[in-house]
C-alpha cells in the first residue's frame, strides 16, 4: 500500500510539473509575441516620424523654394537667366547698305546680358561673323541685332540684279519705306491693272517735285533681274506704275498677272492708234487748209 501510495504520488507530482512547464512556456510565448508588436509598432512610430520630419524640414521647403524660384524668374528681371546679346548703342543706328567693319561695330554695337524672355528670335553676339557683311535694313538705337538683319555683299542680290529706278504714283499714304516688301502693279487707267513685279524690297523711296497733290510721283529704287526690268519698262509705257504693301515679311508673294507679250500688243494697238490719230488729224488740218485757201481765192 505504501509503495502504491508513493508511486500515485510520484506520478501526480510528475503531472504538476509537466503542466507548469507548459504554463511556463505558454506565458512565455504570450509575453514573445506582445513584445514584436510593440517592436513593430514602435518601428512604425519611428518611419511615421522621420518621414514627416523629412516632408516637414526637407521635401517642403525644397518644393516651396522651387516654386519661389519659378516665380520669382517669371516676374522678377534680376532673377531671370540672360543671354548675351548685340544691341545698337549709336543714336543714329545703322542704315540699311551698310558693310560692317570693326570700327562700325566698336561705334554702334555693344554686347549686354538681356532676360531669356525678352530676347528676339534669332538674334546673335558673334561680333567677328558680321565683319565685312552688308546690312539689309535700317536698324535704330536699341534695336536687338538679328543675324538676318546681315548677308554677304555678294548674296545681297543675285548677279543678275541691278538697282534701277522707277516713277510711281502711290506710297500707301506714306507707309511704304526702304527696306518694305511691296507688289508693283501697273495701273491701266480704266479699272484694269496688272501685278508686275511681286513681293520686291525697297531700296530707297523719295519724293519728287511735284506740287500736282492729286498726282503726286515717288522715285523708287528696286533691285531687278533682267525680266523685271523688261516687264517694268515695258509697263511704264502702257500705264502708270504703283505700290502695293506688304504687312509682315512671312506674306505669300502675290502672282505676277503681267504679261509681256499682251502688253507689246496692247503697246503697238496702241502706236497705232496714234499714228491713225495722228493721221487724221493731220488729214483733217489739210482739208481745213485747202478749205480756207478756197475760200480766199
Amino acid at each position: 500500500m505504501n509503495q502504491m501510495w508513493r508511486c500515485d504520488k510520484q506520478t501526480t507530482s510528475c503531472g504538476i510539473k509537466k503542466l507548469r512547464n507548459r504554463n511556463v512556456k505558454d506565458g512565455c510565448f504570450m509575453r514573445s509575441n506582445k513584445e514584436k508588436v510593440l517592436l513593430v509598432i514602435a518601428v512604425a512610430c519611428v518611419i511615421i516620424a522621420a518621414l514627416i520630419y523629412y516632408y516637414n524640414n526637407v521635401k517642403i521647403p525644397q518644393i516651396k523654394e522651387l516654386v519661389e524660384n519659378r516665380v520669382r524668374i517669371e516676374i522678377d528681371v534680376m532673377a531671370m537667366p540672360t543671354k548675351k546679346v548685340l544691341v545698337v548703342k549709336s543714336e543714329k543706328g545703322i542704315a540699311k547698305n551698310t558693310k560692317i567693319s570693326l570700327e562700325i561695330i566698336e561705334e554702334h554695337f555693344e554686347v549686354l546680358e538681356i532676360p531669356i524672355k525678352y530676347v528676339a528670335r534669332n538674334t546673335t553676339a558673334n561680333i567677328e561673323a558680321l565683319v565685312g557683311k552688308v546690312s539689309t535694313q535700317n536698324l535704330s538705337y536699341g534695336q536687338q541685332v538679328i543675324a538676318d538683319f546681315f548677308v554677304d555683299q555678294e548674296r545681297k542680290h543675285g548677279d543678275l540684279h541691278r538697282l534701277k529706278e522707277y516713277s510711281v504714283f502711290n506710297r500707301v499714304d506714306g507707309n511704304v519705306k526702304a527696306g518694305n516688301l511691296v507688289d508693283i502693279i501697273v495701273d491701266y487707267q480704266n479699272g484694269d491693272y496688272d501685278i508686275v513685279v511681286s513681293k520686291i524690297r525697297v531700296e530707297s523711296i523719295s519724293s519728287k517735285n511735284n506740287d500736282d497733290l492729286k498726282n503726286k510721283e515717288y522715285v523708287i529704287v528696286m533691285a531687278v533681274n533682267e525680266v523685271q526690268f523688261r516687264d517694268l519698262f515695258l509697263a511704264e509705257k502702257i500705264g502708270v506704275l504703283k505700290t502695293r504693301l506688304y504687312i509682315d515679311d512671312d506674306q505669300k508673294a502675290s502672282d505676277v498677272t503681267f504679261n509681256h507679250i499682251v502688253a507689246m500688243e496692247k503697246l503697238l494697238i496702241e502706236k497705232e492708234n496714234s499714228v491713225k490719230t495722228t493721221t487724221n488729224t493731220r488729214e483733217a488740218e489739210s482739208q481745213d487748209e485747202i478749205s480756207q485757201a478756197s475760200d480766199e481765192e
